[in-house]
């Protein structure tokens, strides 16, 4: 990791059949594609590549390992392409992290409603569009979900906004999203960010979540009472609270 690396990974690397982790992060030297040879590692229990400089299309093989991979992180890199519906074979996956990429518009794969061991999705700046999976709601043990800086359309699926209850974090701020925000079964909710999209409607927050970050600013025409014990979070960005009325326009 940081070690400054240059060049490309070599293939060879896929005749390593018992290794159990690879690390390769940190390295603006890295370039080129990761190999289909990934394949082979059936033993691997962590992919991160993640704040390099990889480009091309991610590997369908990758969807191959899905004996033991625990954590694949991808995140800032140069990968094009589509985000592959292979990655929702991961049954085992804990954390997925392909942020901060360059891939082609369009939806997230409903595949990946199929990672319910999954705790840590990151998905920003990701160039997705259409609108949140449903099938999102299976991911019952997720805490931290990052979708921001996205084209996202439509409203948040009751399913999600229902059965994601051990979130601690939702970030889908910088989108397009509309509706109302209807996240009062999120009880576990630490930061909450969903400014600048079109919600309108009632806003229906969890009044006992544990709020550090709570960011609801330039939407549409929201409304609804802001419990006035929300008021002391360091970190509040609406425009009223205290019991009175929200209107972000």
């Amino acid at each position: 990791n940081d070690n400054k690396l240059t060049g490309t990974i070599p293939s060879e690397l896929g005749n390593l059949t018992q290794l159990k982790r690879f690390q390769l992060k940190f390295n603006p030297g890295l370039v080129g594609l990761i190999p289909t040879t990934f394949g082979n590692l059936q033993q691997l229990k962590q992919i991160q590549l993640n704040n390099n400089q990889l480009t091309g299309t991610l590997p369908t093989e990758i969807g191959t390992l899905s004996q033991n991979l625990l954590i694949l992180a991808l995140e800032q890199n140069k990968f094009s392409g589509t985000i592959i519906p292979e990655l929702g074979k991961l049954s085992k996956l804990t954390s997925l992290s392909i942020a901060r990429n360059f891939f082609d518009k369009g939806p997230l794969p409903s595949a990946l409603g199929n990672l319910q061991s999954l705790r840590l999705l990151r998905v920003g700046n990701s160039s997705l569009t259409g609108t949140i999976p449903s099938e999102m709601g299976l991911l019952s043990n997720l805490q931290l979900l990052q979708m921001e800086k996205n084209e996202l359309t439509g409203s948040i699926p009751s399913e999600v906004s229902d059965s994601l209850t051990q979130l601690t974090q939702l970030d889908l701020f910088y989108n397009i999203l509309t509706g109302a925000m209807s996240l009062g079964a999120m009880t576990n909710l630490k930061q909450l960010r969903l400014h600048r999209n079109k919600f309108a409607g009632l806003v229906t927050l969890p009044e006992t979540a544990p709020f550090k970050v709570l960011s609801i600013y330039f939407n549409w025409n929201l409304t609804g009472t802001i419990p006035a014990a929300l008021c002391d979070i360091p970190n509040l960005r609406i425009q009223k609270c205290g019991g009175g009325q929200v209107n972000l326009m």
